[in-house]
């Protein structure tokens, strides 16, 4: 996330005056990780957290070497909770303006 972030911000370029100074939540709002994964739990929480940056677990399944792989309809309903959230408190969209955008389409 920092090297993201670094990059975006352009922290090392060599042109004066191009570097920008957005925090990692300005680029990055939610990490989603499948239950069982490498992060760990507790600590990456409160790294994230400290970055302003939400971490959300999601139901996983385990491949063939016992691996766990994000299950995709758990995965699906994440994302579309992460983006709906967003539209609400971030844009502005109500509930009512986004029912009213499929009805015109």
């Amino acid at each position: 996330i920092r090297a993201i972030t670094d990059a975006l911000n352009r922290a090392h370029s060599v042109r004066s005056g191009s570097s920008l100074y957005h925090p990692p939540s300005a680029y990055i709002t939610t990490v989603l990780a499948p239950v069982g994964g490498a992060f760990e739990f507790a600590d990456d929480c409160k790294v994230l957290a400290e970055m302003g940056i939400e971490f959300i677990r999601v139901a996983a399944d385990l491949d063939e070497r016992g691996q766990p792989i994000y299950n995709p309809p758990a995965l699906a309903a994440a994302i579309k909770d992460v983006v709906q959230r967003h539209r609400y408190t971030r844009l502005g969209v109500t509930p009512q303006a986004e029912k009213a955008e499929r009805l015109d389409a």
